[in-house]
């Protein structure tokens, strides 16, 4: 939910035993935090995989960091 705002990135590879190694980070656009997050599963459910890293960032505060860029209404 950062859009083009937020500093943020993942990086997905093969693991040589056939799993599926996925990091990500989500950086405090002022530069104060960073928050990572990892996991290994099949590379037949990326999109689980994508989810469970995502909701170990969220679990550290990732929604707190989004908030300072999401627009106000």
């Amino acid at each position: 939910e950062g859009g083009c705002l937020i500093p943020m990135g993942a990086f997905g590879r093969d693991l040589p035993d056939g799993g599926f190694a996925l990091d990500a980070a989500v950086y405090d656009p002022d530069g104060l935090e960073k928050l990572t997050a990892a996991a290994v599963g099949s590379p037949e459910n990326p999109s689980g995989l994508g989810l469970l890293v995502a909701r170990r960032l969220l679990d550290q505060g990732a929604a707190r960091i989004l908030e300072k860029v999401r627009p106000k209404t």
